[in-house]
């Protein structure tokens, strides 16, 4: 198992933050229908809010917190995410969203292994904040992602 310094593992959460957000807003303008619109535009709007708050954080934050060194093996998670995003994108608009929200999933699933691996108070809280977060837009991802399913079923 890998050892990185949380900003080392912030970055690589937010090279897939970024791809999300310009991935979103490529397909936004191709989308066929105003709920799929409406997604990727949902997508790219949280992707953005959540990277200004993650830069205030590291503002807030000193440095030394930053280079707590986490025991962590979720990059490759991050990176798989990515390379399955950009495989989906010549694949049909249901596979492109299960992709989706597996990329968003994953995202999750380094804020809870950091939240694991660390004991500093300050980093439990704030990981524990970005799981909260994460899973109320999970939420709204799956929801549309169903009622997308829904739709194209009916």
């Amino acid at each position: 198992m890998a050892y990185l310094q949380v900003k080392d593992i912030l970055v690589h959460a937010e090279k897939l933050r970024e791809f999300l957000r310009d991935f979103t807003r490529r397909h936004e303008l191709k989308a066929n229908n105003d709920l799929l619109a409406g997604l990727f535009q949902e997508v790219s709007q949280h992707e953005q809010q959540f990277k200004e708050c993650l830069d205030e954080y590291r503002k807030d934050t000193s440095a030394e917190l930053l280079q707590t060194w986490i025991q962590f093996d979720g990059v490759e998670d991050l990176e798989e995410a990515m390379d399955a995003l950009s495989a989906a994108d010549e694949q049909d608009t249901q596979s492109l969203l299960g992709q989706l929200l597996a990329a968003e999933e994953a995202l999750q699933r380094v804020y809870e292994l950091v939240q694991e691996q660390t004991s500093a108070t300050k980093l439990e809280e704030l990981f524990g904040e970005l799981q909260q977060i994460q899973d109320h837009h999970l939420r709204n991802i799956a929801d549309c992602v169903s009622e997308y399913g829904q739709m194209h079923r009916d």
